[in-house]
């Protein structure tokens, strides 16, 4: 069976290489990077739902290469991931919103605000959907962590956006680079902040036969 990944993201390849063979791997990315966002999505019940369809959009654009390149076979497995950084916001604790890649003429500005609303001396969450998905059946999930950063002050946060990391990174930070020294704490899955969730992928894809 070949496990296809639908994500040009080298964290992920090398997440899911440590449980697939390299020679039963296939790399290849959704064509569109046309996707819906988050905007109106406050609630933790329509952020779910979202992050879900977000993965459902990449997998049908996967499937649709496949099966237009005629390389695809019954057996063949796809698995397509999306990850969000959710934070808590607005008047009602119930409402939750979903900090995105920041803007690219003032990012710096952007991730000072985030550091001192969401992160620094606080707890934020991670969520991961992904989808295992064979011609006849799948396997959905989406997988939560809450990652605790330490107290961030001035000078510290100078130098972290020196680095760039912020730049195209969803939530400003990598936890797998830089921003990994303001970890305090993880509950979950380090794996799925990351970006794929390889426990809950591993068991997908042994219930599967990808495994």
């Amino acid at each position: 069976m070949k496990i296809v990944l639908g994500s040009q993201s080298p964290q992920r390849k090398a997440l899911l290489q440590s449980i697939v063979p390299a020679e039963q791997l296939l790399i290849l990315p959704p064509e569109s990077d046309n996707e819906p966002g988050f905007e109106d999505c406050r609630t933790v019940a329509s952020i779910e739902s979202q992050l879900l369809n977000i993965v459902r959009i990449k997998r049908a654009d996967v499937l649709r290469q496949l099966q237009a390149g005629t390389q695809v076979d019954s057996l063949d497995c796809v698995i397509c991931a999306d990850t969000v950084v959710v934070v808590p916001g607005g008047d009602s604790a119930k409402q939750q919103f979903v900090l995105g890649k920041p803007p690219a003429d003032n990012w710096q500005d952007v991730v000072r605000e985030w550091f001192a609303k969401y992160y620094s001396g606080m707890t934020h969450e991670v969520w991961t959907g992904f989808s295992v998905a064979t011609a006849s059946a799948s396997r959905e999930m989406i997988v939560k962590t809450s990652v605790t950063f330490c107290d961030v002050d001035d000078s510290w946060m100078e130098w972290y956006l020196s680095t760039e990391e912020p730049i195209g990174k969803a939530g400003g930070y990598g936890i797998q680079e830089h921003a990994a020294v303001f970890v305090n704490s993880i509950s979950g899955s380090l794996s799925s902040v990351v970006g794929l969730p390889v426990f809950e992928v591993g068991q997908a894809l042994r219930e599967l036969g990808g495994l």
